[in-house]
């Protein structure tokens, strides 16, 4: 940079440095930006019945749903067990939006913060699975692995938003996840008929 134009930011900097600091403080990254897209797409499947989807029940870099069959199969929790997230459930799908070459991975994880009965009951379908490594004080475990193909680390850093194009992105996030469900209901019918047996 040339020592005119430095000058010129120098200035400009001083000028407005609290109104540039919080501009820098919130302005979105992609990963953020991600974050509202999942949001979008999964309360749209919501809405059409596909999913259950409770936003609060996500953060920025897990965003967590559920499936009414394996919520039959895994019901809340008793008002007196809040569970390892605090809402009761005992298990979610989680898509991962820790950073751009992990977003997009599925997994199911279950949270051990449950009653004995409902813990040892865990435990045997896990072992039904061919799961044997679990520790004795096991807070958390996962199962699955399921990646929305739409979503890839170029994806991401390439990912800008104008309003425009905004519900295209959303539309295709959607069928992307969508397609992805597919694979997760053949697993969900599969750990559905091993708990049962």
């Amino acid at each position: 940079m040339d020592e005119e134009l430095q000058k010129i930011c120098q200035r400009i900097y001083s000028e407005h440095k609290e109104a540039l600091d919080l501009i820098f403080e919130n302005r979105p990254d992609n990963l953020t930006i991600m974050n509202e897209l999942y949001v979008e797409a999964l309360t749209e499947l919501a809405k059409e019945g596909k999913v259950l989807f409770d936003p609060p029940f996500s953060g920025k870099t897990l965003i967590r749903f559920e499936l009414e069959e394996l919520t039959n199969v895994f019901p809340k929790l008793p008002e007196d067990q809040p569970g390892g997230w605090g809402c009761h459930k005992p298990y979610a799908f989680e898509i991962n939006n820790k950073s751009e070459q992990s977003s997009g991975k599925i997994k199911l994880a279950f949270t051990g913060d449950v009653d004995l009965e409902r813990r040892k009951e865990l435990e045997d379908f896990f072992k039904k699975q061919g799961i044997e490594n679990l520790k004795p004080n096991w807070r958390w475990k996962s199962i699955g692995n399921w990646k929305i193909k739409l979503v890839s680390k170029k994806f991401i850093e390439d990912l800008t938003i104008e309003e425009e194009n905004r519900d295209n992105l959303i539309k295709d996030l959607k069928v992307s996840i969508s397609k992805v469900l597919d694979d997760i209901y053949k697993d969900v019918s599969r750990y559905i008929e091993l708990k049962n047996s």
